[in-house]
């Protein structure tokens, strides 16, 4: 498999303290914290419980309403691997 199957999302679940599971094309699943990220405008939004449980995926990534969305390369890349 390449990058690019890394790269795209065919998963998510959102979990306690801002994190996200994120199932990727490879079939590998990783643990991405958006914590860090909250403190950039574009992701404020997300600091409400509630809104941050809206994640889905959308357009091979992970997305929010109000048109937020994360680079698939960074939850690939930044992610840690969940061992099977």
């Amino acid at each position: 498999m390449n990058n690019i199957d890394c790269w795209t999302v065919t998963d998510v679940k959102t979990e306690d303290d801002y994190k996200l599971l994120v199932t990727f094309k490879d079939g590998k699943t990783k643990i991405f914290d958006m914590k860090p990220w909250l403190k950039i405008p574009y992701f404020e939004k997300l600091k409400n419980p509630g809104f941050f449980k809206q994640a889905r995926v959308e357009n091979f990534t992970v997305a929010w309403p109000d048109e937020i969305d994360i680079d698939p390369e960074t939850l690939c890349d930044d992610g840690i691997e969940l061992e099977k």
